[in-house]
């Protein structure tokens, strides 16, 4: 189902919102332990905007707060604060180890704004048709990390833009400063990039790792980029020994077709329980239905652990009377049952071939949510631009791009009745059409890149209590011996 909840007020906010007086929803990344002694206990943090108020919660194992520091109003950007391993009643930790959670507060938010500067040399893209993602593991050193795919490289001229750029991936932190100090130049990992179709969508895994795919024939594939050495080469997820067709498809020594051009991806687990999901093209999938491209059309699968991907894919999503496009997203619902959304480009958003859907079942082949038959104006009589759509991790909010107005429709999911009901929520102002994709940051602001527009954009959402709690890594506890503190690490 879909309802209409956004008042015409509200929307007009919405036109009318621009960077002027906008924040962001409010979080802390990238949490660090420091080098401590006998007495202090430093850690630092990235905030993504100014924070009206931070606080330092520390925790023992049994996740009872022991200390809370109030650290007052924090600027954006790289802070720090400093435990001095007492608990709230002045006296001191003891011996064991301990977590610790950075909470920001900030402003109300009352309508959809764009909060990036398009001036910004840093936001200046020629052609990012592979889009956006953002690091939002908690376990993740890098978690806040924002990451551009730029497909072409060029001269960036669109809206007095200067800045020129080569084909690789762009990285920025939560405060979107260049934290790697790359500047103009991409990381091309040592692929030979097409610079038609590829390097195209991205994920990130739960430890970080960045994931990049090909859509192009003749360079389909997965590449890995380890974000704690983004010059380095990356890794093919490819295993050796496979050969390539003229259409990308890789077959294995048992004449299996494995992997054909990618158009997006989501990985799920770490180490043993890996499991690689992703749109792909040209597969036929033991004869099952291709789009007239010769396109497989929903997810596949594998489970390889440590290992590369070198067999035929798990089929985990198809319906073909409902899918006419390999281009698209798709993520998975947060609920725990299986379930996904799932997108295409699409320039009409109909029934028989719908814009975005809900696919749950033990096969994933029931459709429980349809935007084309749940309202035909969700998309305000338009469809999706290159199948750009977002979901959170919690599966709560999505976000798609209008074609009509070129801007995005942000709806909420409540699945308590079963299949999903979406309501709208908030549109953002223009945010460029052309090879465009989108994401959510962990706080639930929006991340857009247009080729038109040459532009990577970030959109805060109305929130009445812009509030976030960020937990450190595992990796960053910090032990308190008899003496003071001790194996501390700066990661």
């Amino acid at each position: 189902m879909f309802k209409k909840s956004l008042s015409v007020a509200a929307l007009a906010l919405c036109a009318v919102a621009f960077t002027s007086n906008a924040s962001a929803a409010v979080y802390a990344s990238e949490l660090k332990a420091g080098t401590g002694s006998d007495t202090a206990a430093p850690v630092s943090f990235v905030l993504n905007t100014d924070a009206t108020n931070v606080k330092l919660i520390i925790k023992d194992s049994s996740d009872t707060v022991v200390r809370t520091m109030d650290l007052g109003a924090k600027a954006k950007g790289v802070q720090s604060a400093t435990w001095d391993l007492k608990k709230d009643d002045n006296t001191k930790a003891a011996a064991g180890q301990y977590k610790w959670e950075i909470e920001a507060n900030g402003d109300t938010i009352d309508a959809a704004r764009m909060i990036s500067d398009d001036a910004s040399e840093l936001m200046q893209f020629y052609s990012p048709r592979g889009g956006v993602v953002v690091d939002n593991s908690f376990e993740s050193p890098y978690f806040g990390r924002v990451y551009v795919s730029e497909t072409m490289g060029g001269q960036s001229s669109a809206g007095g833009a200067t800045r020129f750029l080569t084909a690789g991936i762009y990285v920025l932190d939560a405060a979107l400063t260049d934290c790697t100090g790359q500047g103009a130049t991409a990381y091309e990992g040592g692929v030979a990039w097409t610079k038609s179709a590829d390097p195209f969508r991205m994920c990130v895994d739960e430890e970080g790792t960045v994931y990049i795919t090909s859509w192009a024939d003749s360079n389909s594939g997965i590449w890995t980029m380890d974000p704690a050495n983004p010059s380095g080469n990356f890794e093919s997820l490819l295993a050796d020994g496979m050969t390539m067709s003229a259409t990308g498809v890789w077959t294995n020594g048992a004449s299996e077709e494995v992997i054909g051009s990618t158009s997006s991806i989501y990985v799920e687990g770490t180490g043993e329980n890996r499991v690689i999901y992703a749109g792909n093209e040209d597969l036929s999938c033991d004869g099952q239905v291709t789009d007239t491209y010769g396109a497989y059309l929903g997810i596949l699968k594998w489970n390889i652990g440590t290992g590369k991907i070198g067999t035929k894919p798990d089929v985990v999503f198809q319906n073909a009377s409902v899918l006419g496009n390999g281009n698209g997203t798709f993520g998975p619902d947060g609920q725990g049952a299986g379930g996904w959304w799932f997108s295409q480009y699409r320039s009409a958003d109909t029934a028989g071939l719908p814009c975005f859907m809900h696919v749950v079942g033990t096969d994933n082949t029931t459709i429980d949510y349809n935007s084309g038959s749940a309202d035909p104006n969700i998309l305000n009589g338009g469809g999706n631009d290159r199948g750009s759509f977002a979901v959170t991790k919690d599966g709560k909010r999505i976000a798609t791009l209008n074609t009509i107005n070129s801007n995005y429709i942000v709806c909420d999911v409540d699945y308590s009745a079963g299949a999903p009901v979406v309501t709208s929520f908030a549109e953002t102002p223009a945010a460029g059409s052309g090879r465009a994709n989108c994401a959510f940051d962990a706080a639930g602001n929006l991340y857009t890149t247009s080729a038109n527009d040459e532009r990577l954009r970030v959109f805060e959402m109305p929130t009445t209590e812009n509030k976030f709690t960020t937990p450190a890594p595992s990796s960053q506890q910090l032990t308190v011996s008899a003496a003071g503190v001790e194996n501390w690490e700066v990661m």
